[in-house]
């Protein structure tokens, strides 16, 4: 099993000169912190991990802040604020940046704790939301429409799982004016049986169903009134056996990849288990495999050599190899190349990676994305809403650049193509 320690842990870090750590794990440089680097740990029960946190000279050079539009008055989405330094690297701003909206009649944004950047749609109109830090701001524009919502999609759709095994599911909004909304971390969930399955509403699980007994439950998702639902069967069948893909791959130092912890049941069936299942690397010094929340199975390259990635389950196991290379990025292509779309029209941009042994690889969701001008095109500049989608605001030409940060020693890569709004 896993559990969140974050807030339970001691943490401690043995540079504080160059940076230190808070009671919940937020770490940062004080005032005249040197360079260099520092091991953060958190110990809990007499058991530690730690981890290497790098302090570099480099200054915020701008933000970048990428959230969903349009939304309906009185449904919410949450802004993201992505510092984009003068060394290529990314730091994500949302919780220590100032949010602000030019006009709050139309949408108003928090500054809360855990709620900070989430815009609310206040009236129909157009506003801009801003996040400041260091004296740096970025902006994006939020347009809310009058459209009611009038039904709730919720999926996936009539699955069957095994008991003592989990789900997620998404709930997502269908407007009147043909727009959608994610709800599934809006909505309140619930179970017509939750003997058979229970579903979560708690912050940080919204739409994880967990099956308990045999038997076959709906499940809904409600908000504003409206009501989505599903049903879901849960079965008695077991684990048996646990494959991890993909096999004995190989990847760049610096790289991330996401590995499939998939089960299969004593009656047949098989689920994905990888968010389920608990993650280990034989060897970290080559690569280390996530088990927090939502980058479950997210394996990172740190240097050359190979290990062993295992997924377990309920006392079922199942491995495979990863072995690291020592191959570096030499160039970035991004397509589709000069692209020219209509205002209000979206554009999905894809960032391939060539290196030094010849081979590609897709890597949209390892690159920082930007746009040169946010007030024509918008890229989200991470992984929300999908790497590399853009929406077009205002006539006029951008240049659409893919970065992929240092990391593992070495430098920062950048390729891009330029995008015209009419």
């Amino acid at each position: 099993t896993n559990l969140d320690l974050t807030s339970q842990a001691a943490w401690t870090s043995s540079t504080p000169t160059v940076a230190v750590v808070d009671p919940a794990g937020l770490v940062t440089t004080p005032t005249g912190a040197a360079t260099g680097t520092t091991t953060v740990t958190a110990s809990f029960g007499g058991i530690s991990g730690s981890t290497i946190v790098t302090v570099t000279p480099a200054t915020l050079s701008s933000i970048s802040v990428f959230g969903n539009t349009p939304i309906g008055v009185g449904t919410t989405d949450p802004y993201t604020a992505t510092g984009i330094y003068s060394d290529g690297s990314t730091v994500d701003l949302t919780a220590q940046a100032v949010w602000s909206s030019s006009d709050i009649t139309v949408a108003t944004v928090d500054n809360v704790p855990f709620t900070s950047g989430t815009v609310d749609g206040v009236g129909a109109g157009t506003a801009i939301i801003t996040a400041t830090f260091g004296g740096i701001s970025g902006s994006a524009s939020v347009t809310v429409t009058s459209a009611t919502l009038t039904s709730i999609t919720v999926t996936p759709t009539s699955q069957t799982i095994a008991a003592l095994t989990t789900l997620q599911y998404t709930a997502t909004g269908n407007y009147s004016d043909g727009s959608t909304q994610d709800l599934t971390l809006l909505a309140t969930w619930a179970s017509s049986n939750p003997a058979v399955a229970d579903i979560s509403s708690a912050s940080g699980t919204e739409g994880l169903a967990t099956g308990l007994t045999a038997g076959t439950t709906t499940l809904s998702a409600t908000f504003s009134g409206v009501v989505g639902s599903t049903n879901l069967t849960v079965t008695n069948a077991t684990l048996v056996s646990i494959a991890v893909t993909p096999a004995a791959s190989s990847l760049p130092r610096g790289f991330t990849q996401q590995m499939v912890a998939t089960g299969t049941f004593s009656d047949g069936s098989t689920q994905d288990l990888s968010a389920q299942a608990t993650w280990s690397s034989s060897v970290r010094t080559v690569a280390v495999i996530s088990n927090a929340a939502g980058t479950q199975g997210v394996a990172t390259a740190l240097a050359p050599g190979t290990t062993t990635i295992t997924a377990a389950l309920n006392g079922v196991s199942g491995s495979t190899t990863l072995t690291v290379t020592n191959v570096v990025l030499v160039s970035i292509t991004v397509t589709p190349a000069n692209k020219t779309i209509n205002a209000g029209k979206r554009q999905k941009f894809t960032a391939t990676g060539t290196f030094s042994d010849g081979s590609t690889k897709n890597i949209s969701n390892q690159v920082t994305w930007t746009s040169s001008d946010p007030t024509i095109a918008r890229i989200n500049a991470g992984k929300k809403g999908g790497p590399g989608k853009c929406i077009g605001l205002a006539p006029g030409t951008v240049t659409i650049t893919a970065t992929k940060p240092p990391s593992g020693g070495q430098p920062s890569v950048s390729g891009n193509t330029t995008l015209t709004v009419r």
